[in-house]
């Protein structure tokens, strides 16, 4: 701080304390070095940064007052004092100490101990640690904080003691009584003197407290008064401070919601997030899957197309060119058919994840909608609470701290007077005490004197005697003159008497000084030392033999031997002078740097030499300039942008120059790539019928007209354009009758399939009869059957197998239907493992009956494309039967042939094994453009049931 009086009074010993506030929890707090000297006494939380003292503490006024020795006026400021406790043990307020000191109000945290006030009256005199005389201040009772006292406890000018009547008048308590620090010349006359003033003492106490007696009366009475008001404040206070507290539960409570509730939104935020990407993910997995289907479908059409191109060829003209590329097609086609299967088996699991995710998205979605208005609700109730909370605290704090009705201040004057009256019984208490001790030691010093007056006379006489003895007894040529000299010497040693007493003996006082070091060693050179504290003076008396007493006043003053520590210490400031955090002087360069020495007398007397280095420091500055550069797809810089579509831009890069004065320029160049545009142009013609519906498949249908190519212009996203020239051709559907069968074949997608599809591949469960006969078409199973029948009897034939017929056993054909259900959703010859609780698996015989043995069974897929079957089902029965007969018995004649049965199963199981009955099942689902196929051929021979 700045001293703005007295500007060497701040020099190179004083210790100062260096503070600032910072906020705590619960206030503020003052954290920095210790200081000598506070303005106000008090405890501070302190954060020591220094190696003085762990812990500071405030001297107290009684410490203080206890410092300023009787008739002694002068105190000088030590470690701990405070400004104001120096005032009230000084009785001098405390601005006017400051002034004095050379303090304005405000600068009381830089304060020098060795500050010395001496006072000669009402005249106060200032002096630093080294004599120099700072201010003299001419006092009046203005500048008293009691002004009934004197400053400094100097002695007052002695009154005659009276007594006054009236509330507000007390007797003079500062009767001039004097200590018989030396025997009285006069006890007996000092005696009635003393008892005459304990007299006059004990009336003025009993006046004393008559009238304190009637101000507490009166002062009970105002306090009845006040007691009413200060119920009803308080039940005020009481009942407002319980609707704060009220209104602080239902706050913290809405707080505590919308804490709750911002961590469900945050969660739900969360798993809307997840079910988004799973929705991403399962589309994409979808579309993936939908396009391998689709590839596989086309390239079982493809197969499909070259095989119908063969096969009437190779049948015809038995072409053995022709059979043997159909054969290799067969392996192509079946490949293909593997494959579409699989993928198809692929996009049905896409399809239902997609339909999980897209339902677990929309339940994130509502449940994020749901969590954030509750978030709403919440803040508004915490805004409504907050402003109760503020309102009550509002009403609270407008309420008067204490009553204020006039009586008040009349209570507190008469407060004021029983101070007053307690502070003169106590001080006519202690004058009465002291009258008393007086008396006591007055009557032991008359005692004592009487016995010495009657020890003397004896002595004397005995002297006397003996003086005459010896002067009779003398020669005569002795001188007589000598003896009476001897007598007369005799005589002066003995005490006087004075009208038939003996004079008092005299005492003489001595001051003695010793000095030592801390250690209790004598000191004889105080060179390098420091006083450090002063004992009271040990009293001893000595009594010569004539009763005479020396009194020796010995005091032992304690120094210490002085050392010096160095210190170093560094201030980092900006250029205003505000300092600057060593973390941030990365954001700062070096102005200038400036040193100092600074030597710190510490209360001990060590002294702390600081060697400062203050450096000022410049904070940077950075601009930032943003670049963007243009170029084209080869990395050519193009200013011109005609013709030009942006398809991409760069992060921005970032560049930092420094600049010799330490500013920085930060550079972010972003690069924006242009393509040059070009058109294309392209020729479409869309087949629609007369609906105006696109047509893929213009099987059956007839051209009725062509439009006029339209044009369009669409932009590409990277500028291009493609110029579209649309024609459109119109057809309308052939004549054509319906068949039933291909009208009942049911969609991939019908729920009656979906269902079925789950039993079996998610379910684990078989297809009951009951099903199979409401899924299967029996007409077209008979004529697959039938068609299947021919081909292996003529395969039999040409090789001289026995002949199998199509079983006679009507209700084997059930069983058979529902394996070919279960093979499309499950290829495999182990049936599903469960069974429907209300479905039959169990064929029922009745006795006679024929009865077919199932011994093998045989199951194929394949694929047929619905333009081929043309809306005939004895087209598609015939395409079916060949698709069987090129699996079972074509693929693995061959390998039959050459005696490799284990890679003709099928062929052995249905032609050449000879068994005497078959029975065929057939289950067939559109699926898109085409028809897929799954069958199931069981052969074994026949019996009657018993």
């Amino acid at each position: 701080m700045k001293n703005t009086k007295n500007k060497n009074m701040v020099n190179a010993t004083e210790q100062k304390y260096r503070a600032k506030m910072v906020k705590g929890k619960k206030g503020w707090l003052i954290k920095g070095m210790l200081f000598s000297t506070l303005l106000f006494g008090g405890a501070f939380l302190v954060e020591s940064e220094t190696v003085q003292a762990a812990e500071w503490q405030v001297n107290s006024v009684e410490t203080i007052k206890a410092t300023l020795k009787e008739n002694q006026s002068s105190y000088t400021f030590v470690e701990g004092d405070t400004f104001y406790n120096i005032a009230l043990a000084v009785n001098v307020k405390w601005e006017t100490l400051m002034t004095a000191n050379g303090f304005e109000l405000g600068s009381q945290y830089s304060v020098p101990v060795g500050t010395t006030i001496s006072f000669d009256g009402s005249k106060m005199t200032v002096t630093n640690a080294v004599g120099e005389v700072i201010s003299e201040t001419q006092l009046n009772n203005d500048d008293k904080i009691d002004t009934t006292q004197p400053f400094a406890g100097q002695a007052t000018t002695n009154q005659p003691a009276k007594t006054n009547t009236g509330t507000n008048n007390k007797p003079n308590a500062s009767l001039p009584i004097t200590k018989p620090s030396t025997p009285s010349k006069n006890p007996t006359a000092d005696k009635e003197q003393a008892e005459s003033q304990l007299e006059e003492v004990e009336k003025d106490k009993e006046q004393v407290e008559k009238e304190k007696e009637e101000v507490e009366k009166e002062l009970a009475a105002l306090n009845e008064s006040n007691n009413g008001t200060l119920l009803d404040l308080q039940a005020k206070r009481d009942d407002l401070q319980r609707k704060v507290e009220e209104a602080q539960t239902a706050y913290d409570l809405q707080l505590a919601t919308v804490t709750n509730t911002e961590a469900k939104v945050a969660e739900a935020t969360t798993a809307q997030g997840v079910a988004q990407t799973a929705l991403e993910i399962a589309q994409t997995t979808l579309a993936t899957a939908q396009a391998n289907a689709d590839a596989a479908q086309n390239r079982v059409n493809d197969v499909q197309a070259q095989m119908d191109a063969l096969t009437e060829q190779a049948t015809t003209a038995n072409d053995a060119a022709a059979q043997a590329k159909l054969a290799a097609l067969q392996l192509e086609m079946d490949a293909a058919q593997a494959n579409l299967t699989a993928y198809q088996n692929e996009l049905n699991i896409a399809t239902d994840n997609l339909a999980t995710a897209q339902t677990n998205y929309d339940t994130a979605t509502t449940q994020l909608t749901t969590v954030e208005a509750e978030l709403a609700t919440a803040r508004a109730n915490v805004e409504a609470a907050q402003a109760a909370l503020v309102t009550a605290e509002t009403e609270l704090n407008s309420l008067p701290e204490t009553v204020t009705a006039s009586t008040v201040a009349e209570a507190k004057k008469l407060q004021k007077q029983l101070a007053d009256f307690e502070a003169c019984l106590k001080e006519l208490d202690t004058q009465i005490t002291t009258l008393k001790d007086k008396i006591e030691q007055l009557d032991q010093q008359i005692a004592q004197l009487d016995q010495q007056a009657d020890q003397s006379k004896k002595d004397f006489e005995e002297i006397k005697d003996s003086a005459n003895n010896v002067v009779e007894n003398l020669p005569d040529e002795t001188p007589v003159t000598n003896a009476n000299d001897t007598a007369n010497n005799t005589e002066k040693e003995l005490p006087e008497i004075n009208n038939g007493g003996t004079t008092t003996p005299s005492n003489e006082d001595k001051y003695v000084t010793v000095n030592v070091d801390e250690a209790g060693n004598r000191l004889t050179d105080l060179t390098g030392y420091v006083k450090v504290s002063e004992a009271e003076a040990v009293k001893t008396v000595e009594t010569l033999p004539n009763g005479n007493t020396i009194t020796t006043y010995t005091t032992t003053v304690t120094y210490h031997k002085t050392i010096n520590t160095d210190k170093s210490v560094t201030y980092h400031i900006d250029e205003i002078g505000n300092p600057i955090d060593e973390a941030d002087l990365a954001n700062y360069v070096e102005l200038s740097r400036d040193n100092s020495v600074t030597v710190e007398t510490l209360p001990n007397g060590d002294t702390v030499t600081t060697q400062i280095t203050t450096i000022v420091y410049r904070k940077t500055n950075n601009i930032d300039k943003h670049v963007t550069i243009t170029i084209d797809e080869a990395g050519n810089v193009i200013t011109d942008l005609t013709g030009y579509t942006k398809i991409s831009e760069s992060e921005a890069v970032k560049t930092v120059e420094t600049l010799p004065n330490g500013d920085t320029v930060t550079t972010y160049t972003t690069t924006i790539t242009y393509h040059k545009n070009v058109n294309t142009d392209k020729h479409v013609t869309i087949n629609v019928d007369e609906s105006g519906k696109v047509l893929t498949d213009l099987t059956d249908y007839e051209k009725v007209s062509e439009s006029t190519p339209v044009k369009s212009v669409e932009t590409l996203p990277n500028g291009d354009t493609v110029t579209t020239y649309t024609t459109t051709v119109t057809y309308k559907k052939k004549a054509t009758t319906t068949d039933p069968i291909i009208d009942n074949i049911l969609s991939s997608t019908d729920k009656k399939i979906t269902d079925i599809k789950n039993q079996v591949s998610k379910d684990d469960t078989a297809v009951s009869l009951e099903q199979a006969r409401e899924l299967t078409d029996a007409e077209l199973t008979s004529k697959v059957a039938e068609e299947f029948a021919k081909m292996v009897q003529a395969e039999q034939a040409n090789y001289n197998y026995n002949q199998t017929n199509l079983t006679t056993d009507d209700k084997v054909g059930d069983r058979t239907s529902s394996r070919a259900v279960e093979v499309m959703y499950n290829f495999d010859h182990a049936r599903p493992e469960n069974d429907l609780e209300d479905g039959t698996y169990k064929l029922s015989y009745n006795t006679g009956d024929t009865q077919m043995a199932n011994t093998t069974e045989n199951i194929s897929q394949s694929t047929i494309s619905a333009s081929k079957v043309n809306g005939d089902s004895s087209e598609l029965a015939k395409l079916i039967a060949q698709a069987m007969f090129q699996q079972y018995i074509e693929e693995e004649r061959a390998a039959y042939l050459a005696g490799n049965t284990s890679a003709a199963m099928h062929y052995s199981n249905i032609a050449a094994k000879g068994y005497t009955d078959m029975s065929v099942g057939v289950f067939v689902v559109k699926q898109g453009n085409n028809y897929v196929v799954t069958t199931t051929v069981i052969t074994g021979n026949h019996s009657t049931a018993r």
